[in-house]
């Protein structure tokens, strides 16, 4: 299946191409209305790990789109967690996750609560030491520690992917996408995997790349 925006394959986390809005778009519409982070309401994530070439890619994206590096992962993530949050896979996620301490905490279920904050190991399909930082709100960063904390994986991650999703929005089809697909259509494995362990407890750990393991 392909989309008929950016003539590449739609990752799970696509919407139909009508009521996509693009990267394209936020940067467009950010550059007329140009805006500073106050240092008051500056967040940073720190990221340690990253697919190969993240760096690479998102510099010289900023540079077509004659912006900052900064500048481009911020409105990413803006957009990026907007996808997420909206998604049927992410609501039932949510769901899950409500459901499951709403229960442990009326039962005192201990097995149900070490579920909902248990890290799992989350691993990128290919990665690379990458030690950077993301900049973004405060109210951005507190939606993605939030996100994190019900996929129970490090923030730093989920911001990484969140931009890669973002960035898949732009309307091309060269080969770096193909890389950003595998992890975003990885990530929607692991949602998958995550809400049914927390349902149902089956000692899955949804992080491995290979498919779950018991957890430690």
């Amino acid at each position: 299946m392909t989309d008929g925006q950016s003539g590449g394959e739609l990752s799970p986390w696509d919407r139909p191409p009508n009521d996509l809005l693009s990267l394209n778009d936020v940067l467009r519409a950010a550059a007329l209305r140009p805006s500073r982070i106050e240092d008051e309401e500056r967040a940073q994530i720190a990221v340690r790990l990253t697919p190969p070439g993240y760096r690479a890619i998102m510099g010289q994206l900023a540079h077509e789109h004659r912006v900052s590096y900064s500048f481009l992962t911020r409105h990413a993530l803006d957009l990026g967690i907007g996808i997420f949050d909206a998604h049927p896979a992410i609501g039932a996620l949510r769901h899950a996750y409500d459901l499951t301490r709403s229960d442990a905490m009326s039962s005192g279920d201990q097995d149900a609560l070490v579920r909902l904050n248990q890290q799992v190991s989350y691993e990128f399909q290919r990665s690379q030491v990458d030690r950077t930082t993301l900049t973004v709100s405060r109210e951005t960063a507190a939606r993605l520690a939030e996100l994190a904390m019900i996929c129970g994986i490090p923030t730093g991650k989920l911001g990484v992917l969140t931009v890669l999703l973002a960035v898949l929005t732009l309307p091309n089809n060269r080969g770096y996408r193909d890389g950003l697909i595998a992890e975003v259509a990885a990530f929607h494995r692991f949602v998958v995997r995550r809400t049914r362990v927390l349902l149902l407890g089956d000692g899955a750990d949804p992080g491995r790349p290979g498919g779950p393991r018991k957890l430690k």
